[in-house]
C-alpha cells in the first residue's frame, strides 16, 4: 500500500510497494526525459491526493558509471518516497515473492535473483540499488568463473579515471611507452603534430626508410588517436605512405611523437553535467594531397563536455572548390549525426531538437540551406 511520509528519502532508494499501480517518484531531476502534458491525480493508501505532474523516463544509478532505465514513470512532486509498482514489474517481466518478511525479485525468462529486500516496520520494502547489483553478481559467479575487479581503471592501454565530477580518458602510459620504444623520451618536444608548411608526397626523391619500422611507428600512433583527436589528421596524412615511407615520411611520424613527448598527460574529460547536447564540427583542407589533388574531410561530435566521436578522412572525388570540399566534409558529419542520434535513441538518451554541425565556410552553409544556390554559383565567389 502506498504511503505518503514525512521524512526525506536518498534518491538512491526505492521502495517497493503492492498496491502502487505505477513506478514514481518525487524527484524532478531523476527524470531523464519527462513529458509535463501528462497530468493527473493519485490518491495514495492514507486516502490523500495528490497531482501527478509529468510521466517519463529514470536513470537508476547502479554504481559509478553505470545505471539502469526505469520507464512510466509518475513525476509526484509531493512524494517523498521513490516507489517501484509491484504490479508494473510483474507486467514487465519479473516474478515477485513474499516468504518470511522478505521480498525475491526474479527474472522470469532467466529464473535468476535480481534482489532480496527485507520488509521495513510500516510493511514497505526498500530496494536500494547496490543490493541489485550485488545479487546479481553473487548470481554470476555462482554459474561462472569470474571475479570482482571493481571499477575500470585500466584496459589496453586506455586509463579510465572516475570520480565523482566525471570521467577522464587517456593513454599516458601507453603514449610513454611509445616514446621508449622509439627511443624519442629525451627528444625536443614540438608544439604542433605537424609542420604547415611541409608538403608530403609519394616521390620526394628522399632516400627510403625502414618500411617495417615506419609502420610500426604509424600504427602506435593510429592506436593512441583513439582519446587524442588532436593528432587524427597527422596520423591519417602519414599513414598514406605504408608501402613506401622515405626519409621525409619518417620525420613527419617522428615529429607527431616529438609533440606526443610534451602531451602525454592529455586526454579527454567527460564532466557529470546535466548539458547533455550533441554537437558536431566540420571542417576541410582543399586539394592538401599532392599526389591525386584530393581534399582531406574532418569532423568531431561532442555530447555534453567531451569529444565521442571524430573523423579525418581523404574524399573520394576531387573537388573543384572550397565550397565543394566544405560541402562534401559537412555531408560527412550530418551522416555521422543521424547515426549517433539513433545510437543515443538505443540507449534511451535521444537528443532534444535538432543536432548543430558548425562550419566556417559561407559557400558550403549557403548549399545546404538554399536549394537554389547551385555549385556552379559557389565556384564563382
Amino acid at each position: 500500500m502506498a504511503l505518503s511520509c514525512e521524512k526525506e528519502t536518498p534518491n538512491d532508494v526505492w521502495f517497493l510497494d503492492s498496491g502502487c499501480s505505477n513506478h514514481m517518484s518525487g524527484t524532478k531531476s531523476l527524470f531523464k526525459d519527462l513529458d509535463e502534458s501528462k497530468k493527473s491525480d493519485v490518491r495514495l493508501g492514507d486516502n490523500k491526493k495528490v497531482q501527478v505532474e509529468g510521466e517519463g523516463t529514470v536513470s537508476i544509478m547502479i554504481s559509478q558509471g553505470n545505471t539502469k532505465i526505469l520507464e512510466d514513470v509518475m513525476f509526484v512532486p509531493s512524494l517523498s518516497h521513490n516507489l517501484l509498482s509491484i504490479e508494473q514489474l510483474m507486467i514487465s517481466g519479473y516474478s515477485i515473492s513474499f516468504d518470511d518478511g522478505v521480498c525475491t525479485i526474479k527474472n522470469k525468462k532467466f529464473g535468476k535473483t535480481i534482489a532480496k529486500v527485507p520488509m521495513t516496520n510500516n510493511k514497505m520494502f526498500p530496494l536500494e540499488v547496490s543490493m541489485v547489483e550485488k545479487c546479481v553478481m553473487d548470481c554470476m559467479m555462482k554459474n561462472f568463473e569470474m571475479s570482482d575487479l571493481g571499477l575500470l581503471h585500466y584496459f589496453l592501454g586506455l586509463e579510465v579515471k572516475q570520480g565523482i565530477d566525471g570521467i577522464f580518458l587517456s593513454q599516458r602510459k601507453y603514449a610513454t611507452d611509445l616514446l621508449k620504444k622509439f627511443t624519442m623520451v629525451n627528444c625536443k618536444v614540438a608544439t604542433t603534430p605537424m609542420n604547415i608548411n611541409e608538403k608530403l608526397c609519394r616521390d620526394d626523391g628522399s632516400e627510403m626508410a625502414n618500411a617495417t619500422y615506419f609502420r610500426s611507428l604509424v600504427g602506435g600512433l593510429n592506436y593512441l588517436s583513439h582519446t587524442r583527436p588532436d593528432i587524427a589528421f597527422s596520423v591519417g596524412v602519414i599513414s598514406r605512405f605504408m608501402h613506401n615511407p622515405s626519409k621525409l615520411h619518417l620525420g613527419a611520424a617522428k615529429r607527431v611523437l616529438r609533440y606526443i613527448a610534451g602531451t602525454t598527460e592529455h586526454g579527454i574529460w567527460y564532466s557529470k553535467a546535466t548539458n547533455f547536447t550533441l554537437t558536431g564540427f566540420t571542417d576541410s583542407d582543399y586539394a592538401g594531397n599532392i599526389d591525386d589533388r584530393k581534399s582531406t574531410s574532418g569532423f568531431l561530435f561532442n555530447l555534453g563536455s567531451g569529444a565521442i566521436s571524430w573523423s579525418s578522412k581523404k574524399q573520394e572525388i576531387v573537388s573543384l572548390s572550397t565550397s565543394e570540399a566544405e560541402y562534401i566534409a559537412a555531408t560527412s558529419a550530418a551522416c555521422q549525426a543521424v547515426w549517433l542520434r539513433r545510437l543515443l535513441a538505443d540507449f534511451n538518451q535521444k537528443p532534444a531538437g535538432v543536432t548543430k554541425i558548425f562550419c566556417d565556410n559561407i559557400s558550403a552553409i549557403a548549399m545546404t540551406n538554399k536549394q537554389h544556390y547551385t555549385v556552379e554559383q559557389s565556384r564563382s565567389r
